[in-house]
């Protein structure tokens, strides 16, 4: 995937880094194609690109500059799907330019000698460690969609005495969520196969029965920072991951020269996408906000269409209230897209949430003008969450692979080294439904719908 999303960028004439994750030879100069890296894309376009691109008269609102970070592979393993679409956009761009016969210089020019307005930012492979191994946490077995907290973030969410572990119902579940291969007798037989299978789903259904789905939910969704190893661990600081620090810094640089280059882009808008999958009805997306804020702007941007009804592309606020698809992460915290909106708010000019909330007037109506109801400049964080599989058969996969990964005796035993990658395959393939030609179909189009 890496490969082709690099060889595409280079003919579409984009401006493309690459920045070292996990370094395997040691001498950080990227040039091991074993090296992990996440690569950042470029890509100017204008009015003119955008029309033949889409092959549509759509109508853009004018004026100040408007900015699309598109991020794959947060979650690792479900890069796959972001990549796909990321891919997708790179393919329909070479072809525009292939047709034009005009070379892309990355400045943004096109064959009518117009400027680009709009920036696009494909980044590739946030976690490219678990992309490379069919992982959902990180190389240091942390889960990045809760690892973007500040130094006094990070205190507050390992201090016991502030946020006690067990808040949630974490370590009251702890045994089921994060179960240990014994390490005599039946220990695969404790996990995998039938008699694993039975076991797992007996005790899901007698807990989903006691403690109710939502409680449950809560206690392995939510995030927690006391059990490193454990599954949805966010870190404990003080410090991002790598992974988040490299994009902290080279992001807000690019927008930064973006804004610079003229000041007509100003107001700025900034709409960032993070591609995941897993969570919601088969082969359907789900645009996944926080706060009211979001919420309202997700409605202006991404007003209601036909496809809406048909279950395609349902916008949802994790701290809504009454039940949702996206219950259970009201207080999760570090959230990737959400969180990142504080990095560029100092670049971007936003008013604060206050005032936005008061600019933006929801609508329902599928055919109306929304463009006036957006605040001058604003940052928008959206998760696109692609539908896969049921949340117990998710979690299933999920502790399966993580028990195994973090056997102390998996790296000295073949047997369950195969065991462990056998169960990172079975992760990849319920995140990743690239067997089902339907699901990709739908990844593909309604990525594409929501550029």
């Amino acid at each position: 995937a890496r490969d082709r999303f690099c060889a595409l960028a280079s003919e579409v004439g984009c401006s493309t880094s690459s920045h070292i994750v996990v370094d395997c030879d040691g001498d950080g100069d990227g040039d091991n194609e074993k090296d992990l890296t996440i690569d950042v894309c470029v890509l100017r376009l204008c009015r003119k690109d955008i029309a033949d691109i889409f092959e549509d008269n759509r109508e853009i609102d004018g004026g100040g500059g408007k900015i699309l970070i598109h991020t794959s592979g947060v979650h690792g393993v479900e890069g796959y799907v972001g990549s796909a679409i990321q891919l997708r956009l790179l393919e329909k761009v070479a072809a525009v330019r292939r047709r034009r016969s005009v070379a892309a210089d990355g400045t943004g020019k096109t064959d009518d000698g117009s400027s680009s307005k709009f920036l696009v930012l494909l980044v590739h492979a946030v976690n490219p460690y678990g992309f490379a191994h069919d992982r959902r946490w990180n190389e240091n077995g942390i889960d990045l969609n809760r690892n973007f907290l500040s130094a006094e973030e990070f205190s507050a969410a390992t201090d016991p005495g502030v946020t006690p572990p067990d808040q949630h119902g974490y370590v009251t579940h702890d045994a089921f969520i994060n179960p240990s291969l014994r390490t005599k007798g039946s220990s695969f037989a404790y996990l995998f196969g039938f008699t694993g299978d039975v076991r797992y789903y007996v005790t899901a259904a007698v807990m989903i029965m006691w403690y109710g789905f939502a409680a449950l939910k809560q206690a392995v969704v939510n995030g927690q920072y006391h059990k490193a190893g454990g599954l949805f661990y966010g870190g404990s600081g003080p410090e991002k991951e790598k992974s988040h620090r490299i994009l902290e810094k080279v992001l807000p640089n690019i927008v930064e020269g973006y804004l610079e280059e003229d000041i007509s882009r100003r107001p700025i808008r900034v709409v960032h996408v993070d591609v995941h999958s897993g969570l919601g009805p088969f082969a359907r997306d789900t645009l996944l906000v926080f706060g009211n804020e979001q919420e309202s702007l997700a409605r202006s941007v991404f007003p209601p269409t036909a496809s809406v009804t048909d279950g395609y592309g349902r916008i949802e606020n994790n701290q809504g209230s009454g039940p949702a698809m996206g219950g259970g992460y009201a207080n999760s915290i570090g959230v990737f897209p959400t969180a990142f909106r504080n990095v560029l708010k100092s670049k971007i000019c936003m008013d604060t949430p206050e005032e936005n909330v008061a600019k933006v007037v929801t609508t329902s109506v599928p055919d109306e003008d929304t463009s006036s109801s957006l605040p001058p400049s604003f940052y928008l964080g959206v998760t696109q969450e692609f539908g896969t599989y049921s949340g117990t058969r998710i979690l299933k996969a999920l502790r399966r692979e993580n028990s195994a990964y973090n056997d102390p005796e998996r790296k000295g035993d073949p047997a369950r080294e195969a065991l462990w990658k056998g169960a990172a395959q079975e992760v990849k393939s319920i995140f990743y439904c690239h067997g089902n030609c339907f699901w990709m179909d739908q990844v593909v189009h309604r990525g594409e719908q929501v550029w």
